[in-house]
């Protein structure tokens, strides 16, 4: 009986472990990037006040102040955002107000519906009327750097998997608990 107990116990505990650990696996499937405005190779001829990019699901906000999201729109060595990125639900937007004729780059980075942070980038073409005005740019973007280079990074999956191991330890110890106790109750004499 003690054996079937304790077999009971152990497999209980291997099935939640496997749970704790394929839980954080199964959700570092971040929500892509669904549309944007301009497009992704698009060629724009209006002048362009606004960058949008539309995610698969809604966009963590951390409030007024935080830099999680982040929206770059480059040429060269040279910024056109205007102002720090927004989010609405599932869209992140930033204002521009773009210079010469040419291919732009729009890099970003949004945290996703499932708490980590995604990145990507994509170009467009802008081609405005002769004698639309062209902004200089800044130095620097509008907004702090963007804190990661690249979509789902190591750093994240490691957070992920220590929180797991963390959650899988507990739960053994827990039923190494229940192991203890249910043997010092099968010690002790039944009335």
């Amino acid at each position: 009986m003690r054996i079937r107990r304790a077999l009971g116990m152990s497999l209980a505990g291997g099935a939640a472990l496997v749970l704790a650990l394929g839980a954080p696996l199964s959700a570092s499937a971040h929500d892509s990037l669904s549309s944007s405005t301009p497009a992704a190779e698009a060629t724009v001829t209006d002048p362009l006040t606004q960058v949008d990019l539309t995610f698969a699901g809604v966009l963590l906000d951390f409030g007024e102040g935080q830099r999680s999201t982040a929206i770059q729109v480059r040429q060269g060595d040279r910024y056109f955002e205007t102002g720090c990125a927004r989010i609405s639900e599932k869209t992140a937007s930033a204002p521009v107000a773009l210079g010469a004729a040419g291919t732009y780059e729009v890099v970003w980075q949004v945290v996703s519906s499932d708490g980590h942070p995604t990145s990507g980038s994509y170009s467009f073409t802008y081609s405005p009327s002769v004698g639309t005005e062209a902004s200089a740019g800044a130095a620097k973007p509008a907004c702090a750097p963007l804190a990661g280079a690249s979509a789902g990074g190591p750093g994240d999956d490691a957070i992920l998997l220590g929180a797991a191991a963390c959650i899988g330890m507990l739960t053994l110890a827990g039923v190494a608990a229940a192991v203890i106790v249910g043997r010092r109750r099968a010690r002790v004499p039944t009335a």
